[in-house]
């Protein structure tokens, strides 16, 4: 079960409270408990957190008026656990929008780490800036914060920062979308203690202060429904922010074992239907087909990742996987680290962040969402173009633990409609902009998919489609 927070509560206004409105109306909540506020929280949802005196019971709080809703804080924790050839394993280094050939040239997407930091001199990442918000002690008392120490005292954010954007320089290692520029939002104190509410504060002040993000990677989980981080992740998805999290390590559904959502055992967010979930394969050498040398080679990670029995009516998008969109590298990953050095890990921390830098791969092409539907759009687009764990570039060892095969997250080049096969759609898209340059459509980058690219859609594409050719039927 999660471990609650003792007297400290995040407090929902109704909606119709106005934003000027909500510091005035905390001032008054700390006078009538005598509690000391933490976050204060006005674009992902309108509310406070609070830490009340023992002795003050939490129905003080529902007195006051305007109040929707309040809910225990808790302790999140990380999803990591163990360590692959992830970029190799779902052909990102053969996409053309990545374009990994050495040369430092940076995708003009913005992605945000939800996580314990990232090391900001990184010289293998492109950190544009972040915030860290915290719970500390301060006396007896625990008090929230925020501040621009956005540093990793960790290695989980900076492991999981690489693996979405780590730079094309020739050194250490490259990432699924090398050279995103990375926001760090570090909700983890220096005891790498985390809380609900800290991740709600940054949450909000990324929807508020960071208009150019378009993906955010969430690679830690806690336990129960909590309408105050879902209704923030609904507003961040609102904005057109894609949203992927870990499926969480404990080898359970995400639904929790009474298989319903919305209850006390939810593996969240990844359980909340606007989120992109995350699964974890087990590869050892970042190709499909198995390994003679270990039998666990292109398996489902069932010592540790969560699946999905089931999902609900109204899940925004359509995946094999139920409540799980896509499978992804998450064993023995190896990637940036802290001191400027690089390390291996695995969970399906390791596996959310793979997803990220595809989501990122198709809006550097696409451009980003600016609505809920568009977001949908993007996680469906990944679904579609996966790999089932049944074709060639699936699984070698059919071990899912439920009747649901969430696909493999999986870049075909010449797959230009992102509907998982490479067919006469792929034909016409292609001849649609024969001759023309990186200097007319924008489309034409991702058509450009001969390695390298030449910036000119000609004779070179048209072979490597003819490679690719009903690749997907298979």
């Amino acid at each position: 079960m999660a471990e609650v927070v003792p007297n400290r509560y995040i407090v929902q206004f109704e909606p119709t409270v106005r934003t000027a409105d909500i510091e005035s109306r905390v001032a008054r909540a700390e006078r009538q408990t005598g509690g000391f506020r933490g976050h204060i929280y006005r674009r992902a949802l309108r509310g406070f957190t609070i830490t009340l005196p023992p002795n003050v019971p939490i129905e003080r709080l529902g007195q006051l008026p305007g109040v929707r809703l309040i809910e225990p804080d808790m302790k999140m924790v990380l999803a990591a656990q163990a360590i692959p050839n992830g970029v190799q394993r779902i052909n990102a280094h053969r996409c053309p929008i990545a374009n990994i050939n050495g040369i430092d040239q940076r995708l003009d997407v913005d992605v945000a780490v939800i996580d314990t930091g990232i090391q900001p001199d990184h010289p293998d990442l492109n950190v544009a800036g972040g915030r860290r918000f915290y719970s500390g002690y301060r006396g007896l008392n625990l008090r929230q914060f925020q501040d621009d120490q956005y540093h990793d005292n960790d290695g989980h954010g900076t492991h999981v920062a690489g693996i979405i954007g780590a730079l094309d320089n020739h050194i250490g290692v490259v990432g699924v979308a090398p050279g995103v520029r990375l926001w760090a939002l570090r909700v983890f104190n220096d005891d790498d203690d985390s809380y609900l509410s800290d991740v709600v504060a940054a949450i909000d002040w990324m929807i508020d202060n960071l208009d150019t993000v378009s993906v955010v990677n969430i690679s830690l989980s806690g336990t129960g429904y909590h309408d105050a981080l879902h209704t923030a992740i609904q507003n961040a998805v609102a904005q057109g922010i894609v949203v992927v999290a870990a499926a969480g390590n404990d080898a359970k559904d995400i639904y929790g074992a009474d298989g319903i959502f919305g209850t006390n055992d939810d593996v969240v967010p990844a359980a909340y239907p606007e989120v992109a979930a995350i699964s974890a394969l087990y590869d050892t050498n970042g190709k499909p087909g198995g390994s003679t040398s270990n039998l666990n080679d292109d398996s489902f990670a069932v010592s540790f990742s969560n699946f999905s029995g089931s999902v609900v009516p109204y899940n925004p998008v359509h995946s094999p996987g139920a409540a799980i969109d896509l499978m992804m590298p998450g064993v023995s990953i190896r990637s940036t680290s802290l001191n400027s050095g690089y390390a291996t890990k695995s969970g399906t921390s390791m596996a959310a962040p793979h997803a990220a830098g595809l989501a990122a791969l198709y809006i550097a092409v696409n451009g980003r969402a600016t609505n809920a539907a568009g977001v949908y759009a993007i996680r469906q687009a990944l679904i579609d173009s996966a790999s089932a764990q049944t074709s060639p570039r699936g699984l070698s060892r059919f071990n899912d633990p439920d009747a649901n095969p969430e696909p493999i997250g999986y870049i075909i080049p010449a797959d230009l409609n992102y509907d998982g096969v490479v067919d006469m759609l792929d034909l016409v898209i292609l001849t649609s902009v024969w001759m023309e340059t990186e200097y007319t459509p924008f489309f034409c980058r991702r058509c450009d998919f001969a390695l390298p690219p030449n910036g000119i859609i000609d004779v070179l594409d048209l072979a490597e489609l003819t490679k690719y050719w009903l690749v997907g039927l298979d």
